[in-house]
């Protein structure tokens, strides 16, 4: 076979152009290539564009391009960061929308969510929060106008408005005050039915209503002082009567009330007390202020000694007994005025009453006594009937000590 070359230089200028084709159709897809790279401008498409075309006509253009891609990529990172940085430090809602709206494919966005999905969860709880402190708020203010006119009927509307509320409990207690005082106003038509109104109540007059108890409210009276039951049929007392911490007169007699509450040695303000038909207190002598007492029918045989302890008594009042001693230590009363022992069984006075200085009365009636001791005659008021005197005594008390003041 036959060369198409007839001489070797013939061979060597079509080697040369063939070459020169094959670099100008390499350098043509180099220039397509870069075309490519650019239109993508990224850092991947220069990268790729190098590695192809390591001696490529654009191959420092292709670094450039790449150098610049990181730097603008680092600068982009640090005002990212700085807006991150801004934006927590502010840390509100608006400010994490707002960073999301600039980097909606930030590298903190994810953070970002999460904080705003928190801060909207605070928002709606405060919201919620906020809701709950106005409702109680309100309530609050009911409450206050209930208790302004602190009656039965504007407890019960509370109760419909806010049958689960923070005052139910204490609204339900008031009514059933309420209806307890019912029978208290029962007993005494002048009673207001405003519990204000009670509060302020001074003196109150329940004798011979025929009562049969006394209601626990009678607590609410807190201002009063004077309480008279006299002639009923109570058997007890509720605890709450020690809540009456104003209470200076009780009067209790003609019941049967055999044993006081221990509540009653609260009542330290108690000034005048009369008690019948029942056991004497252990405590009665913790009631420092009692200057008045009346203990009639009680079956005692004797003045129990923590009677001789109420220094401030004035007026003693011992009647209906079975009282058959009285013992010296009842100089002790040395501001008793007026004493009071009649339908007994005294059969002597004891000589110590000689030191009752204040002493003006002395009532005796109807106990067994035959002689009094010349030391009790000073006494302005004697009365004495109905005891064993001898008409000689009688005489001698008259005329002899002068006790016109004795009466038989």
């Amino acid at each position: 076979m036959s060369s198409i070359y007839e001489n070797s230089s013939d061979y060597l200028n079509d080697f040369n152009n063939y070459r020169e084709y094959l670099e100008a159709l390499h350098s043509e897809d180099d220039r397509i290539y870069w075309l490519k790279s650019q239109r993508k401008n990224t850092k991947k498409d220069y990268e790729d564009y190098l590695k192809l075309y390591p001696n490529g006509f654009y191959r420092k253009f292709a670094q450039d391009e790449i150098d610049e891609i990181i730097h603008l990529k680092q600068e982009k990172i640090e005002n990212e960061k700085e807006t991150w940085r801004l934006v927590c430090q502010e840390d509100t809602a608006e400010d994490y929308k707002k960073y999301l709206r600039l980097y909606p494919k930030g590298m903190y966005r994810s953070k970002a969510r999460k904080i705003l999905q928190k801060i909207k969860l605070k928002e709606k709880e405060l919201a919620i929060q906020q809701k709950k402190e106005l409702a109680i708020q309100k309530e609050k203010d009911t409450w206050d106008i209930v208790c302004k006119n602190n009656t039965a009927k504007y407890y019960e509307k509370y109760l419909k408005y806010y049958p689960n509320g923070i005052y139910t409990n204490e609204a339900k207690r008031k009514i059933d005050k309420f209806i307890e005082l019912e029978e208290l106003i029962n007993w005494n038509n002048n009673l207001p039915n405003n519990l204000n109104d009670i509060e302020s109540i001074e003196n109150l007059n329940l004798s011979s209503k025929n009562i049969d108890f006394l209601p626990k409210s009678i607590s609410l009276f807190k201002k009063l002082k004077k309480l008279n039951l006299n002639n009923n049929n109570l058997r007890e007392l509720p605890d709450s009567i020690g809540k009456l911490k104003n209470l200076e007169e009780i009067y209790l007699l003609k019941n049967n009330i055999k044993i006081l509450p221990d509540t009653f040695s609260n009542l330290k303000n108690l000034k005048i007390l009369a008690y019948s038909n029942g056991n004497i207190p252990y405590w009665i002598n913790q009631l420092k202020k009692i200057h008045t007492l009346t203990l009639s029918n009680c079956s005692i045989k004797e003045i129990p000694n923590i009677i001789y302890k109420l220094e401030n008594l004035r007026q003693l009042d011992l009647s209906n007994n079975k009282i058959e001693y009285i013992s010296n230590t009842i100089s002790n009363l040395q501001n008793l005025k007026y004493l009071r022992i009649t339908d007994n069984k005294l059969m002597a006075l004891p000589k110590s009453l000689s030191q009752l200085e204040e002493l003006e009365s002395l009532i005796i009636t109807n106990n067994f006594i035959k002689k009094l001791p010349k030391e009790t005659l000073w006494a302005d008021y004697i009365y004495a009937p109905k005891n064993n005197f001898s008409l000689v005594d009688i005489l001698k008390y008259k005329i002899i000590y002068g006790v016109h003041g004795f009466v038989v």
